[in-house]
Formats: C-alpha cells, structure tokens, sequence
C-alpha cells in the first residue's frame, strides 16, 4: 500500500483526537464517580444543617481570634464583602 504524506498526517490526527476524546471521557467519568463517592460520605458522616453552621462558626471565631491571619483569608474575605455589596446593592 501507498501513503501519501497527508494521507499520513491525517490518520495520525485521527488517532490523536480519538485518543484525547477517549482519555477526557475516562477523566470525566472518574469525576463523577469521585463525586458520588463524596457525596456518600457526606450522607454517611450526617452532617446537618446545625453542625455545619456550629462548625463555621467556630473556624470564624479562630480566625477572628487570631492576630496574624492568613493572606487567603483576607484576601477571600475582601472577596466575599464585594460580592456581597455587589449582590445587595442590585437588591435594592
């Protein structure tokens, strides 16, 4: 059999995008196993409502409490105050 060059290139094109197509289907089905999978704990642990918001409240006041806080923190902190100035100003 003769190939041509471009007859080449395009089998080779074919067979990468096959194989790209292959990999982000395994890669998005491993999420959402991975999801499901978190999902159950969460079901399993039981985490209500109240321990969630008992939980949060207790990390606020340690990082309230704390003199050096970390960059992320106000950074993410900043954050959330302009997206909820932002979200609130639309409100009205």
């Amino acid at each position: 059999m003769k190939f041509t060059v471009r007859t080449l290139i395009f089998f080779t094109l074919l067979v990468a995008l096959s194989t790209h197509a292959f990999l982000q289907w395994q890669r998005i089905n491993q999420v959402k196993a991975d999801i499901v999978s978190v999902k159950t704990e969460i079901n399993r642990l039981n985490f209500d409502t109240e321990y969630v918001a008992s939980h949060t409240q207790v990390c606020e006041l340690a990082i309230a409490n704390n003199p050096l806080p970390s960059p992320f923190f106000l950074a993410a902190k900043r954050r959330h105050e302009e997206i909820a100035g932002t979200s609130h100003g639309n409100a009205k």
